[in-house]
């Protein structure tokens, strides 16, 4: 996590390449015994990126990326606030990986928001990936 909240890059927003090398070490990590840290990180840097690519400000990575930060607390709530080129590009990210990520998935949920209730039930197979 320090790489990623380094004083140098702490106010920019997580880039593309960062979220992508993240999704790389959740499916190769799939032992993983950390309690759900790396996910809660996964969550935040993907929303990080996506809400800063979608034009909306965003924390400084320190505080978006801290594990005493609630994601809920800054990351978009809704999928109209969020480009849907980022949903898409979540989505291709998370389709056929071994590891799901259930706080991922609880993210993508809220970009969905509540007018997209009936998807809920289709989300694993919308992103081909079972919960």
């Amino acid at each position: 996590m320090r790489i990623l909240t380094a004083t140098a890059v702490n106010d920019q927003p997580v880039s593309r390449t960062e979220a992508e090398v993240l999704f790389e070490i959740n499916e190769a990590a799939t032992e993983r015994t950390d309690g759900g840290c790396f996910d809660d990180l996964l969550a935040k840097a993907v929303a990080h990126y996506a809400a800063s690519a979608s034009g909306l400000k965003v924390p400084p990575r320190s505080v978006a990326l801290s594990a005493d930060t609630e994601i809920e607390s800054w990351a978009p709530s809704y999928a109209s606030k969020v480009n849907s080129e980022m949903l898409e590009w979540i989505a291709g990210q998370m389709r056929g990986k071994r590891q799901n990520n259930r706080r991922l998935m609880a993210m993508v949920a809220t970009f969905l928001g509540a007018t997209a209730l009936p998807l809920a039930g289709q989300l694993p197979n919308v992103f081909d990936i079972g919960m």
